[in-house]
């Protein structure tokens, strides 16, 4: 998914803040969103995403985030290399 398509997907939540509410989020829409947010991260393959109870979204990057993404890169690298072959 590109930047400004999860930037798009993120706007559509409805986390309008009630201003009556003397909690934090004040709204249960705005938990929606971090829920989202944790999931994505989780996708991603960080660890210890946890949402607190305020609905601040933490994660971790595992010590070897980027070399599992260097191998999926060159993979995909590998595997259009190979389709090039097919139309030579």
């Amino acid at each position: 998914m590109r930047a400004y398509e999860r930037f798009l997907k993120y706007v559509a939540f409805p986390t309008m803040s009630d201003p009556e509410s003397e909690s934090v989020p004040s709204t249960k829409k705005q938990l929606a969103l971090a829920e989202a947010l944790a999931a994505e991260l989780r996708e991603m393959g960080l660890v210890g995403v946890e949402i607190s109870e305020y609905g601040y979204v933490y994660a971790s990057l595992p010590a070897n985030y980027f070399q599992i993404v260097l191998e999926i890169t060159e993979r995909d690298m590998l595997n259009q290399h190979e389709a090039t072959k097919l139309f030579e």
